[in-house]
């Protein structure tokens, strides 16, 4: 892989990593007694039902880069 690609890769995770966030964290404020390890682990579940990702060690990478930007629990599927 190219130098160029592997930028723009980064930059396509990075803005679904911010968009997930922002997703997450607006479901937990409306709806404050959702666990975060379960919300995490719903949404990953959903991505890898759609098919996102290259395989499923990058949608885990990803979801992990949430779980930490949100300081929210890794559920153990994703570990």
């Amino acid at each position: 892989m190219d130098k160029r690609q592997e930028l723009e890769d980064n930059a396509v995770r990075s803005e679904v990593i911010e968009a997930l966030c922002d997703d997450l964290l607006a479901a937990k404020l409306a709806v404050p007694m959702l666990e975060e390890a379960s919300l995490v682990a719903a949404a990953y579940r959903s991505a890898l039902m759609l098919g996102w990702g290259e395989s499923d060690r990058e949608l885990k990478w990803i979801f992990r880069r949430v779980a930490c930007c949100l300081r929210w629990p890794l559920p153990t599927e994703i570990a």
